[in-house]
């Protein structure tokens, strides 16, 4: 069979580039050429076709109308989380629904669905919560109540900082930046807006 399937791609070349020494028929030259019954033969190229039409059907991946729903009600709870929207960190958020795509299908759905990536005000940056950052945090309330439970001595030694990791240049909104009035006053401070789901 290996040999079957390494031969095969050759005798497809000779007949597309009809060259003098090509014979027209491919199956029959490998039956040949292999000296393998013609039946193993054609079960082998068979085999070889499905897994090419296969592979190529994962490469066009394309999402019905449901899940492109799917897509658009997480990038609105990210907002509502104060999270950022960044194609990874949806492309993760989806695999938790059930949705495994590329990054770019989750790309290009995003812009079919018409969210634009705008700046915020002024260019500004705006603090937005992390996962990494929440899970910190989480770690180390931990430990806090474990020490206290323990009756051990707390002495705080470190200061709350931000720096420029923390932050982001903008989001990914479905409503057009014609001016900064998109960006409503319940969100003052993070310059972005909440969709209302009319």
């Amino acid at each position: 069979k290996r040999t079957i399937k390494e031969n095969f791609p050759v005798f497809l070349t000779e007949k597309e580039k009809n060259k003098p020494w090509a014979i027209q028929n491919p199956i029959k030259r490998l039956v040949k050429a292999t000296d393998a019954s013609d039946d193993a033969v054609q079960d082998v190229v068979k085999a070889v076709h499905k897994a090419a039409v296969q592979k190529t059907v994962k490469k066009n991946q394309k999402l019905d109308d449901f899940d492109k729903g799917v897509v658009r009600r997480t990038i609105y709870d990210l907002h509502k989380k104060s999270q950022s929207v960044t194609m990874p960190s949806l492309q993760q958020a989806l695999k938790k629904k059930d949705i495994d795509v590329s990054i770019s299908t989750v790309s290009r759905t995003v812009r079919l669905l018409g969210f634009r990536f705008y700046k915020n005000a002024s260019s500004r940056r705006f603090v937005s919560e992390r996962e990494d950052i929440v899970l910190l945090r989480m770690a180390y309330l931990r430990k806090i109540r474990k020490f206290r439970q323990q009756g051990r001595h707390i002495v705080y030694l470190d200061e709350t900082w931000l720096n420029t990791n923390h932050v982001v240049k903008g989001d990914w909104l479905d409503v057009p930046s014609t001016s900064m009035s998109v960006f409503e006053p319940h969100c003052k401070g993070t310059h972005r807006k909440v969709p209302s789901g009319k």
